[in-house]
């Protein structure tokens, strides 16, 4: 797979994981980012928090958001997952997110079942 390959597989999976965020929560994180290395995807969303887990958040419900989050990340997985298969055209072997609270930051790694260099140009 070429660089300029990678760059175009990198934008696509940000516009549609963008896109897949706003259609799920209602809330589209202010950018996405996504970088390619081999077998692994990392995908970070700023601002990815959804509103009332901000406005729990500022009551101090920093418990209850983790339970909300940890709730949506287990409901959003699997669709994620089935999502970068379907553009990327490798199979994910497992997705990892997390979500940092205070700066609303989430990180998406997935594992892919192969290098993406060994994957077949259309």
């Amino acid at each position: 797979m070429t660089g300029a390959r990678y760059q175009q597989l990198e934008r696509s999976l940000a516009e549609q994981i963008q896109a897949f965020y706003a259609a799920q929560l209602e809330r589209q994180p202010r950018q996405v980012t996504c970088r390619v290395f081999a077998n692994k995807l990392v995908i970070f969303l700023e601002d990815g928090l959804t509103y009332p887990e901000q406005l729990l958040l500022t009551a101090g419900r920093v418990e209850l958001v983790q339970q909300i989050r940890a709730g949506l990340s287990a409901i959003l997985q699997p669709k994620l997952q089935s999502l970068i298969e379907q553009i990327s055209k490798v199979g994910v072997a497992e997705v990892l997110m997390t979500t940092q609270l205070e700066t609303g930051l989430v990180s998406i790694s997935a594992i892919l079942t192969q290098p993406l260099e060994q994957v077949e140009q259309p």
